[in-house]
């Protein structure tokens, strides 16, 4: 008896001294992660055991058990090592990346608490207006690619809608003929376009070489008295060309309505002594002609300082009637005002007369209204029953008109239609003059 109550004080005084320690009474190990030990009891836990029951089922340590009974530590978050339930531990991540998370790309990383942290991993998402991985580009990222470095001259790329690839209809070639891109033109495709479509009055319109406009250098306004674009001449600017410069003796060069060419009609070689261009005669020079052959009788025929013949000693046969011409009464078309400075008007009237043939005509034509400059002269055509007989002009300071036309072969009357008709437009700016109606006169002579 005395040994068995020796034991008891024992337990009270060390619970680990009972061989194994299997039989622990305190059940310290409650609030431990571990299993329960499987060790046997031992020869005092059967006292220990009728103290507290809960030792004899064994306790939760905070680690696995060994086979003897004793407790082994755990897992630990941070030791570099990812182990038991840990995903991750430092820079041990299990073999896992962004990718095998369902990311694109990026740097996959380990949280303190052992769980993976994606905050460095990112998709790629074409729409986005980042052009990022594979893709060409995306909406305006053009990964600094331009129409240039993909072989073209001009214009602007763009992207296709998933991204994979640049779209390059908006690039263009200069020179392929074929407007592409965001040319304006190519070399002579011009869309329709023209030197008048784009403000001018006429010309050859152009395309520029780099196709990123038109050329309007060659285009031009007739009529602004500036000779610009491809005209020859412009009104008064007739860029320094005068009658001689032309190969002529004298005269008064103008410029053609169109403004493509010099207008040479007022250009004269008269005094060289020789009946040339305009010229009736020259001098002595008479083209061959005499009074006789003319059906002007006998008699010396002459010529005019003007380089017109003087019939003033030619017999003339046969008599003469002067009649009004033109007066109010008579048919008349000017194109522009009252005064006949353009091209094609014209005052014409009809005369019944008593002879029966006419071989020349006077004409007396009083001018009214002139307002001629040095730069412009006005010439009319003279026709009696529409042939044409020859021209007067009228200058700057005339207020008479006195000519001769000689008519050969002769005109059958009794009745003859006279008319004067202006044939060229008088350069802008340079003025215009009239016919009086009262005063002026025709003169039909049979010879």
């Amino acid at each position: 008896m005395a040994s068995a109550l020796a034991l008891g004080c024992g337990d009270d005084g060390n619970p680990m001294s009972d061989g194994d320690g299997s039989g622990d009474s305190t059940g310290a190990g409650t609030t431990g992660t571990g299993t329960t030990g499987a060790g046997p009891t031992g020869t005092g836990g059967e006292t220990g055991g009728s103290e507290d029951e809960t030792g004899e089922a064994g306790t939760t340590g905070p680690g696995t058990t060994g086979a003897d009974g004793s407790t082994g530590s755990g897992p630990a978050c941070g030791d570099g090592i990812a182990e038991g339930d840990e995903a991750c531990d430092g820079a041990a991540l299990g073999g896992a990346d962004c990718t095998t998370e369902g990311f694109d790309a990026g740097t996959l990383a380990c949280a303190d608490d052992c769980t993976l942290d994606t905050s460095g991993c990112m998709s790629f998402a074409c729409g986005n207006g980042l052009a990022e991985g594979p893709e060409a580009c995306d909406g305006m990222d053009l990964a600094g690619v331009t129409c240039q470095d993909e072989g073209f001259d001009s214009g602007t790329l763009s992207c296709s809608l998933d991204c994979t690839s640049l779209v390059t209809t908006g690039c263009g070639t200069c020179g392929n003929v074929i407007i592409d891109g965001d040319e304006a033109c190519d070399d002579l495709a011009l869309l329709g376009q023209t030197c008048v479509t784009q403000g001018f009055g006429n010309g050859q319109l152009a395309c520029q070489s780099d196709c990123t406009g038109f050329d309007t250098t060659p285009c031009g306004t007739c009529g602004n008295d500036l000779t610009d674009g491809d005209e020859v001449c412009d009104g008064a600017d007739l860029l320094g060309e005068t009658c001689v410069s032309m190969g002529y003796a004298a005269g008064e060069l103008a410029c053609q309505p169109d403004c493509y060419a010099y207008q040479l009609d007022g250009c004269t070689s008269c005094g060289n002594g020789v009946a040339d261009g305009t010229d009736a005669c020259d001098g002595m020079d008479l083209a061959g002609n005499s009074c006789m052959s003319l059906g002007l009788g006998a008699g010396a025929l002459g010529c005019l300082p003007s380089c017109l013949y003087d019939f003033s000693d030619c017999d003339i046969p046969g008599g003469s009637e002067v009649h009004d011409f033109p007066v109010a009464a008579d048919p008349n078309f000017t194109l522009s005002g009252g005064l006949y400075w353009n091209a094609g008007d014209w005052v014409e009237g009809a005369r019944a007369t008593m002879l029966p043939q006419i071989g020349s005509i006077d004409i007396h034509l009083e001018i009214i209204t002139n307002g001629l400059s040095a730069c412009g002269f006005q010439e009319a055509e003279v026709r009696v029953n529409g042939v044409a007989l020859g021209t007067f002009v009228v200058t700057m300071g005339d207020t008479v008109i006195d000519q001769s036309f000689p008519i050969v072969p002769s005109i059958v009357g009794p009745n003859f239609t006279v008319r004067y008709e202006t044939i060229a437009t008088v350069a802008g700016g340079c003025g215009a003059a009239g016919y009086s109606t009262t005063g002026s006169t025709v003169t039909f002579n049979v010879g």
